[in-house]
């Protein structure tokens, strides 16, 4: 009996482990449901490259039938500026992050349509770690400044966002 519940026990933790790390790696809905498509340079097959969309590329594909939603999203090396200077990483991503990922925030909220109406806002949402590190997990941090490559956004504490800092 014992060595039967240890069996089944063990396979369980397996199969958990092998489930969570590679057949369910994303944390969002859908997350079978996304694609990351990248451009495959027949010389150097190795190096995949980003699929760089202008906007006008990225509306068209947008309306095309296969497609659900679309997140566009641009990688980048940031600093934070102002009081003690810190070179970040941060994620800029298309006003329907909130949406596509279906990510409910810890604090505050994610990014929204909203935000890109007129111009738009610039605002930041940062990730668990960040908040933890700088603010102490402080929730009063939400809606105040943050100056990166001297510009102030406006914090959104959440996990997806226009502009993500990790």
């Amino acid at each position: 009996m014992l060595s039967l519940a240890l069996g089944i026990g063990a396979t369980t933790a397996m199969f958990s482990l092998i489930y969570a790390v590679l057949l369910h790696t994303f944390p969002y809905a859908g997350a079978d449901r996304i694609m990351n498509p990248v451009i495959i340079n027949e010389q150097h097959p190795d190096e995949p490259q980003w699929f760089p969309l202008n906007k006008a590329q990225f509306d068209e594909l947008r309306l095309a039938a296969p497609v659900e939603s679309l997140l566009g999203f641009n990688n980048s090396h940031m600093e934070i500026t102002g009081a003690l200077p810190e070179a970040v990483y941060g994620v800029y991503l298309t006003e329907n992050a909130g949406s596509f990922f279906d990510v409910r925030p810890l604090l505050g909220r994610t990014i929204e349509p909203s935000d890109a109406q007129n111009g738009g806002h610039a605002v930041v949402v940062l990730n668990y770690r960040f908040w933890q590190r700088h603010f102490g997990g402080d929730p009063r941090v939400i809606g105040q400044p943050l100056e990166i490559d001297h510009a102030s956004y406006t914090i959104y504490r959440g996990h997806a966002a226009q502009l993500r800092i990790q």
